[in-house]
């Protein structure tokens, strides 16, 4: 008897759910639909920038800008998306496919990590969602390194010479960027006021951004300075020394010699030669007569330094003064008177 009321209530209960079915099915439709339009319109949105990566194969490169940061909205549950952090999200365009040259147009994808794969419902659209990249084969290239220098030295010296080290670069990138790079230089050097060797290191520029280098960057520069060295041309006149009283010199030019001197710019520009510098020493002339006589400098002009004398030798003639004529006597006595 049991068994027969339930088995009656049973199909009772089924003849009543699947009384009037299709208005039924379409009220629990409708209840989802309602719910899932609630819990959306209960969502927060949330803005994140995280940097683009571009995965690609070995061999391939971006080859033309982008924007290296893309723009996520997140939607969710405000508690729950306000503790994703920006490393938790990663945006990433997939180009491992393509293996030849060419422009692509590429949708943004996203990788969940970290905190953001337990929040749920999360929406994360990518702004863009799309981006067009070119890609082109890697190629490497060794250029040299120049540099530029700005400023003065001090006043008297000047930069003599310098080195880099190391004077070539190694770089890689696409290959129509490489072929289009030469050379590459260095920020400026600042000369202003140096007056002694000094050694700074420098970076190499890099004006393009799809250009990376094999190593730091970097050169050191080594600048060798020393004082600026000039000579002078001087005309002299030559200080007769040692005449005897006897004699006397016939020729009616002046002796004037040339002397040329060397030392540094700031040494010369305060040196003053001194009246007697050059000389010639007549002490052994006794006779009348024409004589070759050496020029010799007097004492030394140190910190310059001379480099020659001309002439090195002049030639003088010289002549005796006559003696003077000998005075009669005026005391003779005068005769007596007679």
């Amino acid at each position: 008897m049991k068994k027969q009321e339930i088995s009656f209530d049973i199909r009772h209960l089924l003849k009543k759910c699947t009384e009037n079915w299709p208005a039924k099915v379409l009220s629990v439709a409708l209840a989802v639909v309602i719910f899932a339009f609630h819990r959306l319109s209960s969502l927060e949105e949330r803005f994140l920038s995280v940097p683009l990566v571009v995965e690609t194969p070995d061999n391939m490169i971006p080859a033309s800008s982008y924007s290296r940061v893309i723009r996520l909205r997140l939607r969710g549950n405000g508690s729950e998306i306000s503790h994703i952090l920006e490393d938790d999200i990663e945006a990433y365009l997939d180009l491992k496919s393509h293996t030849a040259v060419g422009i692509f147009k590429t949708p943004v994808q996203i990788r969940k990590k970290g905190t953001a794969l337990d929040v749920e419902p999360l929406e994360v659209t990518p702004i863009p969602g799309e981006v067009t990249l070119e890609l082109d084969h890697q190629a490497g290239k060794l250029v040299p390194i120049f540099t530029v220098t700005q400023g003065t030295v001090a006043h008297g010296y000047e930069l003599v010479s310098f080195t880099l080290t190391p004077n070539q670069v190694q770089i890689y990138g696409p290959t129509k960027v490489l072929s289009a790079i030469s050379s590459l230089s260095t920020d400026a050097v600042d000369l202003d006021g140096r007056n002694e060797d000094f050694i700074t290191t420098l970076d190499i520029l890099n004006v393009n951004p799809f250009v990376v280098f094999q190593r730091d960057g970097t050169t050191e520069f080594r600048g060798i300075i020393r004082e600026v060295i000039v000579q002078k041309q001087l005309d002299l006149a030559v200080v007769m020394r040692g005449l005897a009283d006897e004699l006397s010199i016939t020729s009616n030019q002046p002796a004037v010699v040339r002397l040329y001197v060397e030392g540094t710019q700031n040494a010369m520009e305060v040196w003053i030669p001194p009246p007697d510098l050059v000389l010639i020493d007549l002490s052994s002339i006794r006779q009348s007569g024409t004589y070759t006589l050496p020029i010799t400098v007097s004492r030394t002009i140190e910190p310059l330094t001379i480099q020659r004398i001309e002439p090195e030798q002049l030639s003088l003639s010289f002549q005796r003064i006559p003696a003077p004529p000998v005075a009669e006597e005026e005391n003779q006595e005068p005769e007596e008177e007679l």
